[in-house]
Parts: structure tokens; C-alpha cells; sequence
């Protein structure tokens, strides 16, 4: 059905990029203007993109391999030429330290954070578990918040805060448990310290789906839910 061609033999073309900022990449390919693209199609990681070009985030301490694969016709071409480029684009903003796994924060890109990450740099990723139907912080769980304050304080560093709530009960008053959970963590956090400035969301989910139904979800699931959890982002 088409020609298979390579960028050496026949088009001199490869995928090129500009930076955006930090870990935001503009990736295209550069064809040439006697060749019409009609299909194109961007493989990278689980996932695909069908424009010409794609704006990518390449995350830290990861080397990101894009596929591009496209179909091109040009005025003198007897069959379609497909065309496959691939290329690995490493994150400049590395900065893994092979001795130890530690990370340097302030040298993390403008973004969301890992957990992995947030955990070798020494924050506890922990969730904040609640008793059933309460939105009172259980007492084993400030020391997990203090720590992650005093290491949140450290770093330019802003945090969204969501609450959940198990599948006992109607919807609506989940959310609204849900949202009691956000917020009680959220007032204990700034009057312990942090800047509220620094805090771009707190937001009850209600449910989440462990399980498809209540009635197959022991309770053990059911506990996994009445949580509160942290997302962290470095900010400029």
C-alpha cells in the first residue's frame, strides 16, 4: 500500500524541538514543502496524537521516546511514502543524583511533582486517613502533616488539597464530607505555618471507586477512600 522510506535515503527530515519552558517541549518535523502530509500520527509513552505537531511534557529524571509515523504524496510520487522517525528526548532538568536518589527541588521544573519524587526529597507522602462519617485530623496523622509543612516551607513550592469520602450514603452529602476533609486539613495547615497563597486548591471529590458498587466493597475499601491527599507543584 505505501513505500516505506527512511529520513537518510530519500527525506531529509527528523523531529525537532523547541523549549517551551522547562519541561514543556514543541515537537514538529521539519518536511519538506514538495511533500503533502494526509496522515499523521505521534506515538509517545501510552499515548497518540494525530496532529502535526504536539506539545509534550517530558517528565523530570525520565527519558521521554516519541514515534512519529506519517504518510506523504508528493507531485512526482507514484506510491505513498511512509514515513517513521523516532527519537528519545532526555528532561535537561535531570537532576536525580546517582549516589544517593535524592533530589534537588529547586531544580525540579515548573509543574506537578511526582510522588516518587516528593518522597526521596523527604516529604511524606502519606494520605490523611478519617474515622467513618468525621472530618476530624486523628492525632497520628500531625506529625505527618508538620513534617510536610516545615518541608513544603523550604521550597517554592504550592500544594492542592483533596478530600474523599467512602460510597456509604448519598452523593450529595459525600461531597460534602469530602469538602469538610479538604478543609480541615487546609486550616491546619496555615494556622501551623504555611502560606495560605501557596495553597491553589482545596476540594472535596466526594467518592472514589475502589469498587464498583457498595455492595461488594468490604470495608476495608470503603476505608481507603475517607482520606484526604496532597498534590505539589513547583511554582516560579
Amino acid at each position: 500500500k505505501y513505500r516505506n522510506t527512511t529520513p537518510s535515503n530519500n527525506i531529509n527530515a527528523d523531529i525537532a524541538y523547541t523549549k517551551q519552558q522547562d519541561s514543556l517541549y514543541h515537537l514538529f518535523v521539519d518536511i519538506p514543502k514538495n511533500y503533502h502530509r494526509f496522515f499523521t500520527k505521534w506515538t509517545y509513552g501510552n499515548y497518540t496524537d494525530t496532529n502535526a505537531t504536539i506539545t509534550a511534557i517530558i517528565p523530570p529524571s525520565k527519558k521521554q521516546k516519541f514515534q512519529y509515523e506519517c504518510v506523504l504524496m508528493c507531485d512526482t510520487c507514484l506510491t505513498p511514502i511512509k514515513l517513521v522517525l523516532e527519537k528519545e528526548i532526555e528532561n535537561p532538568a535531570t537532576i536525580i543524583a546517582a549516589n544517593n536518589n535524592t533530589v534537588d527541588i529547586n531544580q525540579l521544573p515548573i509543574g506537578k511533582i511526582s510522588n516518587s519524587i516528593l518522597s526521596s526529597a523527604g516529604f511524606d507522602t502519606s494520605n490523611i486517613y478519617f474515622d467513618f462519617d468525621k472530618s476530624k485530623i486523628k492525632d497520628e496523622f500531625i506529625a505527618v502533616l508538620n513534617k510536610n509543612i516545615e518541608f513544603l516551607s523550604k521550597y517554592n513550592l504550592s500544594i492542592k488539597i483533596l478530600g474523599f469520602a467512602d460510597m456509604y450514603g448519598i452523593r450529595l452529602y459525600n461531597l460534602i464530607l469530602s469538602q469538610n476533609r479538604a478543609n480541615i486539613v487546609n486550616k491546619y495547615m496555615v494556622q501551623h505555618g504555611f502560606p495560605k497563597k501557596k495553597i491553589i486548591i482545596v476540594k472535596g471529590m466526594g467518592t472514589t471507586h475502589y469498587c464498583k458498587s457498595i455492595d461488594d466493597c468490604p470495608d476495608g475499601m470503603h476505608s481507603k477512600n475517607r482520606k484526604a491527599t496532597f498534590e505539589v507543584y513547583k511554582t516560579k
